[in-house]
């Protein structure tokens, strides 16, 4: 109930009219479609079961104010309809009320993935001799604090992280600023250090890649190289966190069969993992006074 109290919050906050059209038999407003779509994506369910499992919800009703419970397909079909951008604008939303516009953070990691594009298993794959090779590639930037999400790439084809550097960095730069930029060795090229020293004016902590016959190049590959830090570089792991998270709760793989319609299930599942964090960080500040007479903690991110 907490999340779903998170995602009808939020998702009456997006330009998103109350109907899709005038002419529509206005019998569901596409806020509560959106919220019942979230709320599948959260308990991992299919279409058939979030419905049956409302229908025995009665609170999940008096919050979302429903006076019937939709058919299975109409939630379908609005997903269909449903603008990809809206989920994209959603998760940046998140992120901004989770930290305010133009905050300083400690730390930004970035680091890709990979979803697979179906869900039969692995004994399946190598009994039948058909592996799996079709799978998204998913970068992000995080928070290493608060592993809230500040930007995210993703491609239908593998695709190396160095191509969804740039686009990442962007989205994570125009909501926060950070004096450090932690990335692993893949993303050890001249043009991700120029970039984060040039166009967002702060350090990169990338470590070398180097052999016994090449040496580090570059101007800013050099720098990196020496001023490199191990102990700071651990925090890296907060975006493997993150990764985890996701996996763990809501699947490494994907549904869909349709290319757009992939896209917008690995944007639900952003959006799911964006409103947990929201609603866990909201219930944390909530408890801080208790927190602290009790000196549990000092912060309640800590």
């Amino acid at each position: 109930m907490r999340f779903l109290h998170a995602a009808h919050a939020q998702v009456h906050r997006l330009p998103l009219r109350r109907y899709s059209h005038r002419y529509s038999r206005h019998t569901y407003t596409q806020q509560q479609l959106l919220s019942l779509v979230l709320f599948k994506e959260y308990l991992t369910a299919t279409y058939r079961d979030i419905v049956d499992l409302v229908s025995l919800m009665p609170e999940v009703r008096d919050l979302l104010n429903l006076k019937t419970i939709p058919h299975f397909t109409t939630l379908q079909k609005f997903l269909a309809r449903l603008p990809s951008e809206l989920l994209s604008h959603l998760v940046h939303h998140c992120a901004e009320v989770t930290l305010p516009p133009n905050a300083m953070v400690p730390m930004i990691a970035v680091d890709a993935t990979g979803f697979t594009c179906d869900y039969a298993s692995d004994w399946y794959c190598e009994r039948t001799g058909r592996p799996r090779k079709a799978f998204m590639t998913l970068s992000v930037a995080v928070d290493t604090d608060s592993l809230t999400l500040l930007g995210f790439a993703m491609s239908r084809t593998p695709t190396h992280e160095v191509r969804h550097a740039p686009t990442v960095l962007r989205q994570a730069y125009r909501h926060v600023h950070a004096p450090v930029y932690v990335m692993d060795k893949a993303y050890d090229a001249e043009s991700i250090h120029r970039f984060v020293v040039e166009d967002l004016k702060a350090e990169s902590l990338i470590p070398a890649r180097k052999s016994a016959r090449n040496s580090v190049t570059g101007r800013y590959r050099r720098i990196a190289c020496d001023r490199f830090d191990p102990d700071r570089y651990h925090q890296r792991s907060a975006v493997e966190t993150t990764f985890s998270i996701m996996k763990r709760k809501w699947g490494g793989y994907l549904t869909a069969r349709k290319r757009r319609y992939q896209r917008k299930e690995m944007k639900l599942k952003l959006v799911v993992y964006a409103l947990e964090r929201l609603g866990t960080i909201v219930l944390l500040w909530s408890i801080r006074p208790f927190l602290q007479s009790r000196k549990i903690v000092a912060h309640p991110l800590q």
